[in-house]
């Protein structure tokens, strides 16, 4: 068939005879939950269809076009782009944007790859409000309902088959948040937690072996917010008391198993259930990294797990395995985000990174590391949503998108290749 993949001012067509739309990273993502109970799932079926059904009016939930636009002079040349949500991987980065899903960096189709400088639209995507990046498969919401598409090879999906999609594919109604890991899945439904896909150290939750459907993570109920990492997974759960799973070779879990600890671990270091991280209650914010986790306490930040590079932002380089409190941030935190060796955390509506910076990706302008917080410079604020990806990192002011850091394959999304030090804007 012939897709044509759209970014502003250019149309780009792709022949093919089964055309995929994928996108390779990590990913970190949280959001608030309602609801009580399971219901049975809606049979699977296309959001193409779906949409017919339930039109959305495709300026619903989004900046107002007369929202003030920051003091960037490239935004005051363009004007808002209506950006909604943002999400970061490795070697690309998504956004919803006018109603609209879009993808630029490293995007691999059935006919090849492509590295994309600009934001190429994802078909069938028209009024999704947030986006989830993974390993080769992406997740959106659209009404309440998870939808996924992309690579398939081990039901990272979710459609009950291990054939990939080039279109979104609904997998679950009545969820309000979804994340993507290497190969798996995770949403948040009724104060539930159901994962699916591939089970590597556990990461499905529930003890079991892969599955091509969601599977309810075990033990957990009354959830609050979950975020979803490369190889393990955290949520917010009863009196804000973080529980984690997957992978723990660097204390990422949180709960000081002995049996993960020295050189090499003692064991294999992963939970295939849920763990209560010790210490915490009473947490507000959550955000896994590749090997690290974070969240926030009374607008404190506590971060454990690994720390080559100082993400945990303690002011060291040694590896935790409980948490420890972030040090010298300018003032109370309202969010976080966590990349594969970095983090960010929003404070008075401006954004300060810590950890690994080799391309820039804590934006204040070098490529040197920090254990300690550094403002990201030359980002107006008030920041209303950000996202940390492998090397690269992304927040939205003004319904604007801004990314800095990496860029080897374009996923700045700011026409070029190379790597910024400082936000630039995305150019849909």
């Amino acid at each position: 068939m012939t897709l044509q993949y759209r970014d502003i001012g250019r149309l780009h067509t792709v022949a093919c005879s089964t055309a995929i739309f994928l996108c390779t990273a990590v990913v970190a993502c949280s959001a608030q939950s309602g609801g009580s109970e399971t219901q049975e799932e809606a049979p699977v079926e296309s959001v193409s269809a779906n949409l017919e059904r339930q039109p959305t009016p495709m300026d619903a939930d989004v900046p107002d076009e007369s929202d003030p636009p920051n003091s960037r002079e490239e935004s005051l040349s363009f004007g808002s782009d209506r950006v909604t949500s943002v999400s970061c991987t490795s070697y690309s980065s998504c956004a919803t944007a006018r109603g609209d899903a879009y993808c630029w960096g490293y995007v691999s189709l059935s006919a090849g790859p492509v590295s994309s400088v600009s934001p190429l639209q994802v078909p069938s995507s028209t009024h999704f409000k947030k986006i989830s990046t993974g390993e080769n498969t992406y997740c959106g919401m659209l009404k309440h309902s998870v939808y996924c598409w992309g690579s398939n090879y081990s039901g990272q999906i979710g459609d009950g088959t291990t054939a990939p999609s080039d279109v979104p594919v609904r997998i679950m109604t009545e969820a309000t948040s979804v994340g993507r890991g290497a190969g798996y899945g995770c949403a948040l439904k009724k104060k539930r937690v159901y994962c699916w896909g591939a089970n590597a150290d556990g990461v499905l939750g529930n003890a079991t072996d892969a599955s091509l459907l969601p599977v309810e993570v075990a033990g957990l109920d009354h959830i609050q917010t979950l975020a979803v990492g490369d190889s393990h997974s955290c949520v917010i759960g009863k009196r804000g008391k973080v529980y984690c799973w997957g992978y723990n070779a660097f204390g990422q879990l949180g709960n000081n198993d002995i049996q993960c600890q020295g050189e090499p671990p003692l064991a294999r270091c992963y939970s295939a259930v849920p763990v209560e991280v010790k210490g915490i209650e009473g947490a507000t914010g959550l955000a896994v990294g590749g090997l690290h986790t974070c969240a926030i306490v009374d607008s404190a930040v506590y971060c454990w797990g690994s720390n080559e590079s100082g993400q945990l932002g303690d002011g060291s380089l040694v590896e935790a395995h409980v948490p420890v409190q972030v040090q010298s941030l300018s003032g109370p935190a309202s969010a976080i985000t966590a990349g594969l060796g970095h983090t960010c955390a929003l404070v008075d509506g401006e954004v300060s990174c810590w950890g690994n910076n080799e391309a820039g990706q804590l934006g204040n302008g070098s490529t040197l590391d920090s254990p300690h917080p550094v403002h990201v410079q030359g980002l107006a604020s008030p920041v209303s949503a950000f996202d940390a990806g492998g090397i690269d990192t992304c927040a939205i002011v003004s319904g604007n998108a801004f990314c800095w850091g990496g860029n080897q394959n374009g996923q700045l999304g700011n026409g070029s290749t190379e790597s910024a030090p400082t936000p630039t804007r995305v150019r849909f």
